[in-house]
């Protein structure tokens, strides 16, 4: 069941002052209530009379819990000391070369202190998965690409953590982050048990309207509640409050 419609700034963070107004005033003129943000909109952002969940809060333990990590494994993470590279080539073209070495693939900077270091390694995932049970708090884990790669002896990272962690590790699915689409309905029947939100944007052809329908009806029909999260690729308010308008149709 869908327990909250809601709404991920992060498409917005360089919006000018008066922009913001226009898409807050948007948001909640379209009975929107909760939001998803993001560090730096918290700082810069007045989001009074509305209810808010962060994401990339997450630069140490302390911050884990109510919040979501959004990806374990995540572009534009360095660690110690590929990360001091960038005071002396810049940051950009840190990334840049990291892209050509890594792949856009670097642990977050939280999860530095284990023991086994190669997250290519089914031994690094199984370690996380006791990392985040010891926590002993609800944590929500969002993928992007990485996380449903099937690269660690045939099994993605999603579902190592799927065996090994608590029911306090949750998971917000991003299927506009999948590799291949087509795995849609398999992702959402295999992790029904963790899934407990899902980024929608009915605007991005990345997801058919098949792939749409099946979001929405999982969505109805799973018997714990499902916060479904309107994420925009390329933020426009008048689009938005479109897509609002026909969530609350389709909902």
């Amino acid at each position: 069941m869908i327990e909250k419609l809601s709404v991920q700034l992060y498409p917005f963070t360089n919006f000018s002052k008066n922009q913001r107004r226009e898409l807050l005033h948007s948001i909640k003129n379209a009975g929107i209530e909760n939001l998803e943000t993001t560090s730096k909109i918290e700082k810069e952002w007045d989001l009074s009379g509305f209810n808010t969940i962060g994401v990339h809060l997450n630069d140490d333990t302390e911050t884990l819990s109510n919040n979501v990590i959004p990806s374990l494994v995540h572009e534009g993470d360095f660690i110690f000391p590929i990360s001091m590279l960038s005071m002396l080539i810049g940051r950009k073209n840190l990334i840049n070369i990291g892209n050509l070495i890594f792949q856009n693939k670097y642990r977050r900077p939280f999860i530095n202190s284990l023991s086994t270091k190669n997250y290519l390694k089914k031994g690094y995932w199984i370690e996380l998965a006791c990392w985040l049970n010891s926590l002993n708090k609800k944590i929500t884990i969002h993928n992007h690409e990485y996380e449903l790669s099937n690269f660690i002896d045939g099994e993605s990272p999603w579902e190592i953590l799927h065996r090994y962690t608590t029911p306090n590790i949750r998971f917000q699915l991003d299927p506009q982050n999948l590799k291949n689409s087509t795995n849609l309905e398999e992702v959402l029947i295999r992790f029904h048990q963790r899934i407990d939100s899902i980024h929608i944007d009915l605007d991005d052809p990345i997801l058919n309207e098949t792939d749409r329908n099946n979001i929405i009806e999982f969505s109805k029909i799973i018997s714990r509640p499902i916060n479904l999260i309107i994420e925009q690729t390329k933020p426009d308010i008048e689009k938005l409050k479109n897509q609002i308008i026909k969530l609350k149709q389709l909902i």
